[in-house]
This record gives structure tokens, C-alpha cells and sequence, in this order.
């Protein structure tokens, strides 16, 4: 761009000005070049070749902006040192043109997409050259690692180029390659890993981590559609927020879009999104529509040079897509400047649910019981006792939602489709909340609402009824006679009910059994309460929830639930997820597979299976069970949470499963040859 910069009248040479005039005030950003060598200019031993010699070409790569890339030699991944040093140079040129002209240099991006597209994609040549199969060989991860193999050895790479720029402008804000973030669809399944390098190998690379949330490119939007697990943009955004903050690296700068072509976000749910995003930790982002403006006059390719596509005309009234994006961003971007301080100086808070996607995570995200059409993220001040919390309704429209948040207690907030940003403070056993994005989409200034202050309320929720079959608690609706024999034990919230009609049969109500809570104290097969559970939704993937104290710890069955051919039950050792034991006091999470046909008739204290006065029976105490149909993890911390406050009970992790013990997330795992279905 040099002669631009000779151009008094070009916008390259009045950027340059005004970054020369006043450096703090109009900062500079670069994109360096993605030029590569010329087979010509390409030291020896640049490309793939296979065993007789032959350098590997590989075919023609069809671009986003519908242009292509002519059938080329392919980079091998054991090019010498020289080759990436080349890289290197060319990266770093330019910088050095702009800075012998004494032009500043605040921002530098990198859009990488130069050298290697898709490893999957580049396999087949790679395995036909000799070198590489020697180096995987003998690399630390051993034959059949392919991908672990190629993540190492291009962030081997990229680490030069990084290396180059650190030593051309040390004193830059921000140096940002594409992309070296903890990657939003981690742990979604094991193939992922074909397009993108590990997070242990390419962190590092820029000065921040970056990922990339494209609006229903590599997911589903605001909200999961698809089937195949959670792939909305924020879910899988703090997916790889999770993974930066667990390695020291909290803040981002990420590549965004709110979409092309017929994916276009709604601009008001796009701006809540990224006040999330913003709140999570993103303190700025390169906004664009990757694809170019095609459909504009005149088109656009980065191959041609050409860019009619963005400087043609259109009316006031309707502007083009990508620049209503780049302004709605803007108009956040705007409203996060002004905490951006506060954002710097907090912590972004876990929340009680482990991620969904990598169960070796948080979620970083508290739930409001309505999964992920409304969602609320929240940060603490490091030294101060004043938070910051978003609030936004992913799937629209605007909602008051309640929700839990450690210190401030039970809060009720706007969940909008714009989004909402509050702050929080704490003092003298009060919550001040204040919503300071009132104005709704423009974010020039802050325009705070009306602070509303409440007494704190650490009462943990009951448990949230969506999808909730069954709540028995020993402390509601027991019938019981004079000398404590319970006669029936009604659910909470329905018309369940188990009862026992045979006085000999029935349990004892006990007080102050538990932590000073009620309990019914079972006798082996002797007692047990059942009900008709017919037409109650008791199908599909039931997790039952069951606080108890065993006399017996044998194998001996909490409760069951059967309709003849199929069973459903939990024992008192049961294999499962989730179990939190305080005092000889248990609470237990178990995920059942999907059931083909509904269950009809429920026991508690026995096994249904066998029929009434088995030998299964429960000895011991049952203070308090739930039931669920298909629930998400951010409700099973909610009610986790909500009975170990209830018992006293001290610790407990999230269900790893949604609904079904038999594919849980699995997370640490790497492919080996031996092990066939790739896990």
C-alpha cells in the first residue's frame, strides 16, 4: 500500500495523518499481508513430497467470497525453519514500511487464513510424504495422533511469526491473530479438531486469546435447533471462555458476525448477545461480514482487489447488512468502554452448573430455570463489593426473570432482547441493582435507570417446576395418623400421590430426623408407599433427585417406577453421576436413559419391578425426592443447590449427562488407533 501512503488524497494517507497528529486519540490497526513465498521464492524442503520426490499439489479451493485458489503446492508441516522465518518477513514488512514513515502502529491483526486451510482437508498429502510420517513417529504423541501432531506443528509456526512482530513493535496495544482462543466447539465431538489448532499449543500466539462467533456459521444462533447438542453462540462462546480463564487469560479480543447471505441476525438480540459476550470478557472484537457483500452492486473480492461491494450507494433507509452489524456492535462497544475498568478489575462469576459441552468446566453463566432462552452472566469487583450483571432473553421477548447470584442472593431482573446491563452493589445487608443501558440499542453514554435497592434474600429458590414430574417432601402434604404411620404423601405441584392402605404396611413420619427436617423412616420390605403414575409425563430421560440416611447401605431401593416390561429405579448405592454425603446424610443425582413407553405405576421404599413386599426394601430415611423429565444441567445445579442448602449438605458437581448416564461428556480424552469410534 505504499503508493496509497504517497497519495495525499487516498484514506490510507489521512488515517496515517491522523495517527501521526495525535496517536492516543485516532490509534492505528494494521491487518498485515497474507502474501506467501512464490515456488520461487520457497526454500528447499517447503512442500509435501512423496516417497519418489514429487512435490503434492493440491486441488482448487473453492473461497466464501465464491472466488477460488488455482490448484498450489502444498506447505508441509516439517518445513525447515526458513520457510516460516520467510513467513515471517512478510508479515512484518509492512510494519516496517509504516514505521519508517513515522507512523504509529496501535493495532495489529493477523487473519491468518494463508497456509494451511484444514488439516482434514491436507491429510491425504501429508501422509504420502515420508518426512512427515516420520515425524509424527517420533513425535511426543506417538502414531494415530494425527491432529495433535498437526495443532504442535502449525503453532510451532505461527510462534515465529508472533515472534517477528514482538520484535518489530514492541510498544503496540494489541497484536490479535485469527484465531488462538479456547475454541467454541470444544469437546462437541472429537473431529472438531481438524479445523483449528489446540488451545495448549496455539496460546500464546497474540497478545489476548481470540475465538470466532459467526451468527449460524459453525452453530444455531441464539438458541439450539439443530438437535445435536447446545450450539447456540453464547453457549459455545464461554465454552472457550471457560478453557482462557482456567490457563490466566480472562480477557479476549474475538472475530465476530451477525451473519450472511439468508443467516442474518435480528439486530436488537445481536446487541444482547454481545453484551454477554462483552460482560464474559471480550473487550473488543474485529466485526465483519466474512463473506463480503456479494449481493451489493459491483461485488467484492479480496482476490481481485476490488471493493465496489462496500463503497457502493444505497439509501438512508436501507442500509446493507453488514453495516447495520458493524454499528450495533459499536453501539456495545461504546456502552462496555465506560466499565471496561470494572471489567478488567473482576472476575467473571462460575455459576453452580458445569459447562454443557466440556464438563470439566463451569458454565460461567447463572440459570433463570428457563434453559437458554434467557441467560445471565455476572462479574465481581476484585477488591470492592459491586458486581456487574447482564441479563438478556435470547429467544425474545422481554422477560422478568428470577435468579440466584452467591452474596447478592435471589434477584429479579429485565431479561430483554436487547439485552440488559446492571450494576449491583452490597452494603449493610442491602442489594442497590441499577440498570444502566436504558436507552435501549445506542450506547454513546450511559444513561443509568433509577437504582432500586432490596434487603438481601439468601433463601435459596424451590426447585423450578418446568418439566419437574414429581416433588415429595417430608416437610408437605403427609397424611399421617396419631402415631406417625403415613397413610399417603402427596407431590407438590400435581396430583401425584403415593399411599399405603394397609396400616402394617405403612412408614413412620420422624421429626428433626435430618438436620432437623422431617424424614419417613422405612423398614426393609415391610413398608413402602405407591401410586398410579399413569399419563404424568413419566417417560423419556427421568433424573431423580433423593435426600436420605441408610440404616443399610445393601443395595436396598429409594424409589422405582415400572409398567410391566420396562423399569425404572434408583438404589441406595446406585451407580451414578452425583452423590454428596454430609454426616451420613446422602443426596443423590440419577440419569436415566430415555424410556420407550411410559412408566404407569411408581413405588417409593421398594422395587416396583418385583411387586408389592419384595425383598428389595429400603431400611433408613427418605427426607425429600425429585423427578425430572429431559433436564438441562443448569436446572439440576439449581435444585442441587437448593437441597444441599435445605440438609446442610456441603459440595456437589454438576450432572455430566442431560437425561442419560450412557453418553456423558467426556472431556481429557484423546484419540488413540485402538480405540475405534474415535472417543
Amino acid at each position: 500500500t505504499a503508493w496509497r501512503l504517497n497519495d495525499p488524497n487516498s484514506g490510507e494517507s489521512q488515517m496515517a495523518a491522523l495517527a501521526k497528529l495525535d496517536p492516543v486519540r485516532y490509534p492505528l490497526s494494521v491487518e498485515i499481508t497474507k502474501r506467501v513465498p512464490t515456488e520461487a521464492e520457497a526454500p528447499a524442503g517447503s512442500y509435501a513430497r512423496n516417497a519418489s520426490g514429487q512435490t503434492l499439489y493440491s486441488g482448487v479451493q473453492q473461497q466464501t467470497d465464491g472466488t477460488s485458489i488455482p490448484a498450489g503446492p502444498v506447505w508441509s508441516l516439517e518445513a525447515p525453519r526458513a520457510t516460516w522465518d520467510l513467513f515471517a518477513e512478510y508479515r512484518v514488512s509492512g510494519l516496517r514500511e509504516l514505521q519508517s514513515r513515522g507512523i504509529p502502529i496501535a493495532y495489529i491483526l493477523n487473519g491468518g487464513e494463508y497456509r494451511i486451510e484444514s488439516w482434514f482437508n491436507e491429510r491425504t498429502y501429508y501422509e504420502q510424504d515420508p518426512r512427515y510420517n516420520t515425524a509424527v513417529a517420533q513425535s511426543p504423541y506417538g502414531q494415530g495422533l494425527f491432529l495433535e501432531y498437526c495443532s504442535a506443528a502449525e503453532a510451532a509456526t505461527e510462534h515465529i511469526i508472533t515472534s517477528a512482530v514482538n520484535a518489530q513493535v514492541p510498544q503496540r496495544a494489541l497484536y490479535v491473530p485469527y484465531t488462538a482462543g479456547g475454541r467454541t466447539e470444544r469437546n462437541r465431538y472429537y473431529a472438531i479438531n481438524e479445523y483449528g489448532g489446540f488451545w495448549e499449543h496455539t496460546r500464546g500466539q497474540g497478545d489476548l486469546p481470540s475465538k470466532e462467533s459467526y451468527y449460524k456459521s459453525n452453530g444455531d444462533g441464539f438458541v439450539t435447533t439443530s438437535g445435536d447438542g447446545r450450539r447456540d453462540l453464547l453457549t459455545q462462546a464461554l465454552n472457550a471462555k471457560a478453557l482462557e480463564i482456567r490457563t490466566g487469560n480472562p480477557l479476549s479480543y474475538d472475530w465476530i458476525s451477525a451473519g450472511w447471505g439468508s443467516n442474518l441476525a435480528e439486530m436488537n438480540r445481536w446487541a444482547g448477545f454481545l453484551k454477554c459476550c462483552y460482560t464474559a470478557g471480550m473487550i473488543g472484537s474485529n466485526v465483519g461480514d466474512y463473506e463480503g457483500p456479494g449481493s451489493l452492486p459491483g461485488g467484492y473480492s479480496e482476490i481481485n482487489g476490488s471493493n465496489a461491494g462496500y463503497a457502493a450507494i444505497f439509501p438512508s433507509t436501507s442500509p446493507p447488512n453488514f453495516l447495520k452489524h458493524q454499528v450495533a456492535s459499536s453501539h456495545v462497544h461504546a456502552l462496555f468502554s465506560q466499565v471496561e475498568n470494572f471489567v478488567r478489575n473482576s472476575n467473571l462469576l462460575p455459576g453452580p452448573a458445569q459447562h454443557e459441552m466440556s464438563g470439566d468446566v463451569p458454565a460461567y453463566e447463572f440459570p433463570t430455570g428457563e434453559g437458554e432462552n434467557s441467560r445471565v452472566l455476572a462479574r465481581r469487583h476484585h477488591t470492592t463489593a459491586t458486581w456487574l450483571i447482564t441479563a438478556w432473553a435470547a429467544a425474545g421477548p422481554n422477560r422478568k426473570v428470577s435468579v440466584y447470584i452467591p452474596e447478592l442472593g435471589n434477584l429479579t431482573l429485565e431479561a430483554r432482547a436487547v439485552g440488559s446491563v446492571y450494576k449491583a452493589a452490597l452494603a449493610n445487608g442491602k442489594v442497590t441493582l441499577m440498570r444502566i443501558d436504558n436507552e435501549g440499542a445506542t450506547y454513546t453514554a450511559v444513561a443509568n435507570g433509577k437504582a432500586a435497592v432490596t434487603r438481601v434474600n439468601l433463601a435459596i429458590p424451590s426447585p423450578i417446576a418446568t418439566n419437574r414430574l414429581l416433588w415429595l417432601s417430608a416437610d408437605s402434604e403427609v397424611i399421617a395418623d396419631g402415631a406417625g404411620k403415613v397413610s399417603s404423601w402427596g407431590s407438590q405441584g400435581n396430583n401425584v400421590a403415593v399411599d399405603q392402605a394397609d396400616a402394617s404396611k405403612r412408614p413412620t413420619l420422624v421429626a428433626n430426623a435430618i438436620n432437623g427436617k422431617p424424614t419417613l423412616r422405612f423398614v426393609n420390605s415391610q413398608t413402602w408407599l405407591q401410586g398410579n403414575i399413569t399419563g404424568n409425563g413419566f417417560d423419556g430421560g427421568l433424573t431423580a433427585f433423593v435426600v436420605f440416611s441408610p440404616a443399610t447401605t445393601t443395595n436396598k431401593t429409594l424409589i422405582s417406577a415400572g409398567n410391566g416390561s420396562e423399569f425404572f429405579g434408583m438404589n441406595d448405592d446406585a451407580i451414578n453421576y452425583d452423590s454428596v454425603t454430609s454426616n451420613g446424610i446422602t443426596r443423590k443425582v440419577f440419569p436415566r436413559s430415555p424410556l420407550t413407553s411410559p412408566m404407569t405405576t411408581l413405588m417409593v421404599g421398594d422395587t416396583i419391578q418385583y411387586g408389592a413386599g419384595n425383598h428389595n426394601g429400603l431400611t433408613g430415611d427418605i427426607a425429600e425426592i425429585l423427578v425430572y423429565k429431559n433436564i438441562s444441567p443448569q436446572t439440576s445445579a439449581l435444585v442441587k443447590m437448593y437441597l444441599d442448602d435445605k440438609y446442610n449438605l456441603k459440595g456437589s458437581v454438576g450432572i455430566l449427562a442431560n437425561g442419560g448416564f450412557e453418553s456423558p461428556v467426556v472431556t481429557g480424552l484423546r484419540y488413540t488407533p485402538n480405540q475405534a469410534a474415535g472417543w
